[in-house]
C-alpha cells in the first residue's frame, strides 16, 4: 500500500466519527512531553495535542533517522474530551535518562 492510501486509511476512523482534521493545518501543536531522542535507535518521539473544540486531537510521532533524514515512523492521532497537562517548557540540559532532548529550531 502506498504511504498516502495508508495513511488515508489510518485516519478515517477519526473523519466517519466526524472529527474535522483540517484545522489542525493552521493551529499551533501544544507538546505534552518534551521530544526525546533514542540515539540507539535513531528514534525521535513527539507528543501532544491540537487545542480544537469541542474536542481536543491528541498525537504521538516517531521519527527514524534514515540517510540522515527524519523520516515519519509511526503516527498515533485520537479526539479526547478531556484536559491535557500543561505543555511542557524546552529543557535546558538533556534529561538523565539517557534520552537526549531536542533544542528548539
Amino acid at each position: 500500500m502506498r504511504c498516502s492510501a495508508a495513511l488515508a486509511a489510518s485516519l478515517s476512523g477519526l473523519a466517519k466519527s466526524g472529527v474535522d482534521l483540517s484545522v489542525v493545518s493552521v493551529i499551533t501543536p501544544q507538546l505534552t512531553g518534551t521530544p526525546t531522542l533514542d540515539q540507539a535507535e535513531g528514534m525521535l518521539n513527539i507528543q501532544g495535542y491540537f487545542p480544537t473544540q469541542p474536542q481536543q486531537i491528541n498525537f504521538e510521532l516517531l521519527y527514524q533517522s534514515v540517510g540522515g533524514r527524519w523520516r515519519l515512523f509511526g503516527l498515533s492521532m485520537q479526539p479526547s474530551k478531556s484536559t491535557p497537562p500543561a505543555p511542557v517548557a524546552a529543557p535546558k540540559s538533556p534529561s538523565a535518562n539517557g534520552a537526549a532532548a531536542i533544542p528548539p529550531q
